[in-house]
């Protein structure tokens, strides 16, 4: 782009903000830019003003390539970017006059002229470029932005508050403020003291303004008797409840009830340089506090979060627990349970008392999760459907569900036995799983999908699939089908495991094609007797996945899962149709 054309781009920018700062003083369009501040605190009081002005609603912005790249997200087609000031700083050459390293005075020369040299300096510059809001954008979803709003709970409260003390470079008290106020800053002694007996929330929010004035009006002692060395009253409160409403909306905390009604009064003789300079002050202000609060709230956090981590070990004994007892154990405590009083099964146990092995923790993790189930929701026949997985041991949370018929149930059922023995994948179990297909639907689709997995799986078996379970890493992985791989679970070959992964619980690998403790990786391949010895199964290989198509192969067609993709538009287009058809007939009867 020519110079010239940007450096227009950069006027015109420039010149709207000096037209819109005269016109940012009334109460709504200035606690629209706080509000806009408050989510944008680390940038520059140009680019939080142009926000404000653009779009005030605005929550996270990035460039469009930052988007795609940094968060794997999308501007939506026909999107308006959001135009602010990037800085591009530029390097030149330039003669300057060499300089005494000690004195850093100009050298001269014998005529006494300074010595000149070249030097190479930055040139500070700026182009406008285009942002967009996360409102703007669509695609992956985003950690949540923001604080949540403080509740006044009193984990929150006391969090904030201590938070909000350490911050604060002066003392904080409590006392009976006789005069009526809900707190003030002793400038001559170095103080914040606050009303006793106010909420919480107030509490928070007055400790915020007090410790704003702090932040911008405190004065040396010896500056205090001169009159003329102090601002206005009410220039002090515009700034002080400027700061304090930032970082109020910052942290999510109700800021409803500021006011801003004299705004316009305050602004109103003093010039845009002037109006300027006072909300870069505001800015910079309320920008240091918010960071150093949330600062010293995550270390208040992670000292609770220890302090609690702490206490759950202290209620654990000291003794050789294996690591996912210990770990059921603390998950629970974290939960409010007893764990030397759990109700399971009709009667008291005592988790502590126990040693269970990796194998007995996840059947009492089965066992925990099918006694949740609430049996009082569903019908008898429904509830016979959920106690036959139980007695398998199947995830039967795929179908408890008051939505589906018993016949539905049945279906799913076979359809977990299925996955189980790997004929079926999770992600198809999961979308056969719906309330939309019927009992004959369901069953078809796994019918399908079985045959279509085991055609695959003999195959295999066959040996006419190479490299079973070569990885991508150039080892040999074998899931442990029938428990966690421990001494004497494995064989010993020459070329011992160079990798041993156990899991928490038995879980289902590779898409649903079978189910494993975990897994060991060799170097070399082991041969049909070890495998059938230890009871282990070959991972898929690189080239099970990746099978290319044979010369003269017929090209597939297309999959069972697609087809269940087309029967879903079908039921619902099925279902759209039959509400059309109701309507009309309700339209003619009227």
């Amino acid at each position: 782009m020519p110079e010239n054309t940007q450096n227009q781009k950069v006027k015109e920018i420039t010149d709207r903000l000096e037209a819109g700062i005269q016109e940012l003083f009334n109460s709504e369009q200035y606690r629209t830019w706080l509000r806009t501040m408050s989510k944008f605190h680390s940038y520059s009081l140009n680019n939080t003003l142009l926000i404000a002005f653009q779009m005030p609603e605005a929550t996270l912005v990035a460039g469009y390539t930052a988007w795609q790249k940094q968060f794997g997200r999308q501007v939506l087609k026909g999107e308006k970017g959001i135009k602010i000031l990037a800085p591009t700083p530029f390097k030149k050459k330039l003669e300057m006059e060499k300089l005494d390293e000690k004195t850093q005075q100009p050298i001269l020369d014998e005529n006494g002229d300074p010595v000149t040299e070249q030097q190479e300096i930055l040139i500070p510059a700026f182009k406008v470029v285009s942002v967009f809001d996360v409102s703007q954008t669509e695609g992956r979803e985003l950690p949540t932005i923001g604080v949540d709003e403080l509740s006044g709970t009193v984990e929150q409260y006391e969090q904030m508050f201590a938070a909000l003390k350490r911050s604060c470079p002066v003392p904080v008290a409590f006392e009976n403020i006789e005069s009526g106020a809900k707190g003030y800053y002793h400038q001559l002694e170095q103080r914040i003291a606050l009303q006793e007996g106010m909420s919480q929330i107030q509490t928070i929010k007055t400790l915020i303004h007090e410790m704003a004035h702090q932040k911008l009006h405190a004065m040396p002692p010896a500056l205090l008797a001169s009159e003329a060395e102090e601002k206005s009253r009410s220039a002090k409160e515009v700034e002080a409840e400027s700061v304090a409403f930032t970082v109020c909306s910052h942290f999510g905390i109700d800021a409803s009830d500021y006011s801003f009604a004299y705004i316009a009064g305050w602004s109103k003789d003093r010039s845009a340089p002037e109006l300027k300079a006072s909300l870069g002050l505001i800015r910079n202000a309320s920008s240091e506090m918010i960071t150093l609060i949330e600062e010293k709230l995550l270390e208040v956090q992670k000292e609770r979060e220890q302090a609690a981590e702490k206490a759950i070990r202290d209620q654990i004994p000291q003794r050789d627990y294996s690591p996912e007892h210990r770990t059921l154990m603390e998950e629970l405590i974290r939960e409010g349970a007893d764990v030397r009083e759990l109700w399971l099964g009709g009667k008291l146990v005592d988790l502590t008392a126990m040693d269970l092995s990796a194998a007995e923790v996840a059947d009492l993790r089965y066992r925990m999760e099918v006694e949740a189930i609430p049996r009082m929701r569903f019908s008898k026949e429904q509830w016979d459907q959920i106690q036959a997985g139980i007695r398998e041991q199947l995830d039967v949370k795929i179908y408890a569900d008051p939505v589906f018929t018993p016949e539905q149930m049945q279906e799913l059922l076979k359809a977990l036995r299925s996955e189980q023995h790997g004929f079926i994948t999770r992600d198809e179990l999961l979308q056969m799983a719906s309330k939309d297909f019927s009992a004959e639907e369901i069953r078809d689709i796994h019918r399908e999908l079985r045959s279509e997995r085991s055609a695959v799986m003999d195959a295999a078996e066959a040996g006419r699939i190479e490299n079973a379970g070569l990885q991508d890493n150039g080892r040999y992985r074998y899931w442990s089908t029938q428990r966690p791989v421990g001494p004497g679970t494995f064989p010993k070959t020459e070329g011992k495991p160079v990798a041993i992964e156990n899991f928490d619980a038995r879980m289902v690998v590779e898409g649903g094609r079978t189910q494993a403790w975990g897994y060991l990786e060799y170097e070399k391949p082991l041969d049909e007797k070890q495998v059938r010895d230890y009871e282990l199964k070959p991972a898929l290989g690189v080239k099970q996945q990746t099978r290319e198509q044979e010369p003269g192969e017929k090209k597939q067609r297309k999959s069972v899962l697609e087809n269940l993709h087309d029967k879903q538009k079908q039921v619902a287009r099925r279902s759209g149709q039959g509400n059309q058809k109701k309507r009309s007939k309700e339209a003619e009867s009227i």
